[in-house]
């Protein structure tokens, strides 16, 4: 397995900025493949004779000049710390703390999380993001979505009830829940993970309102309503909404998505009433399915499903998801 250095992330930077990263660049034994460019970080699929990887690197300023940043990264460092039962420096001086306990239980649901060093994390390389711009569905089959659902719904349930190794409860918020961070395998039995805990915050975190004073967290359209209003303390149910956007656009389509206007753009009126039109509107599913996503997007936090009420839906009604899980 790559072992992530000082050496390789200067080199990385240093080619970075003289702008000669390319699909197939060489370093040594790794070889650098696609990139992905984000808000606070790139990503880089990059092989090595073990396999491949994910190699996040976030963007420099966010770990040396930025306070809002730097805090934000700081925290979902933290939750990557108890998740992964490791902690990654972050410093630009090239000092790290690194503390590897045992393997932590983390489902294969979630991405996994190798090494880190200085504000960079290499990560499990998986498949890839579901394409929403139709309905993501097979030909006269729910199934994939049944299973996007399933394993999102295993990955929340994990995080928001997540329990420290020495036990003390520390429930995760990922507070991104979206198309793009989730990925799927293309394997015969195909499942989804969640990724990118960029954003993630502790439950009981004092950081829990969802402006910092510069800017609203999250990704509309996908956004809770309590995100986008900024007007209360995030919980759980906010990814749970997130999740049920998500699902919903997998059924109808990203034209169909119900805070996204005619020409792709935000549906401002729609984001504020909480109103959407039904599914079978657009796409005949049975009922269950439908009334999960529903169940997940009630403008109330409160009355939304939990993650285990909507597992339990989906095996009552899907029970194959089961055997396919195993």
């Amino acid at each position: 397995m790559i072992t992530l250095s000082k050496e390789l992330i200067q080199e990385i930077r240093a080619l970075e900025k003289k702008g000669r990263i390319e699909e197939g660049t060489s370093l040594g034994d790794l070889t650098l493949g696609s990139t992905h460019f984000g808000a606070t970080s790139r990503v880089y699929h990059i092989k090595d004779s073990d396999g491949d990887y994910a190699l996040k690197l976030v963007h420099p300023f966010i770990v040396s000049d930025c306070e809002v940043g730097y805090r934000r990264h700081v925290l979902s460092i933290e939750v990557e710390r108890h998740m992964y039962h490791r902690f990654f420096g972050i410093g630009t001086n090239g000092e790290t703390d690194r503390y590897f306990s045992s393997d932590s239980e983390i489902p294969k649901t979630i991405v996994r999380c190798y090494d880190g060093y200085c504000g960079s994390l290499l990560f499990e390389y998986f498949g890839e993001t579901p394409d929403t711009s139709e309905p993501f569905m097979g030909k006269d089959s729910i199934d994939p979505v049944v299973m996007v659902a399933y394993d999102m719904l295993k990955a929340l349930h994990y995080i928001h009830t997540f329990t420290t190794p020495d036990g003390r409860d520390r429930h995760i918020i990922h507070r991104d829940v979206k198309p793009s961070n989730l990925l799927i395998s293309s394997g015969s039995k195909p499942f989804a993970k969640l990724f990118d805990f960029g954003l993630a915050i502790f439950e009981d975190s004092e950081i829990r309102y969802n402006f910092d004073g510069t800017q609203v967290y999250g990704t509309l359209p996908y956004q809770s309503p309590e995100q986008h209003r900024c007007e209360s303390l995030l919980t759980p149910a906010t990814d749970i909404f997130s999740l049920g956007a998500t699902l919903y656009e997998c059924l109808v389509g990203k034209a169909n998505h119900p805070y996204l206007n005619d020409e792709g753009g935000i549906n401002w009126s729609g984001i504020a009433n909480g109103k959407f039109l039904p599914i079978t509107d657009f796409v005949d599913v049975p009922k269950w399915l439908c009334d999960l996503v529903v169940s997940m997007m009630h403008d109330n936090p409160v009355d939304r499903i939990i993650a285990q009420q909507g597992i339990n839906i989906v095996e009552d009604n899907f029970p194959a998801v089961i055997c396919d899980y195993v």
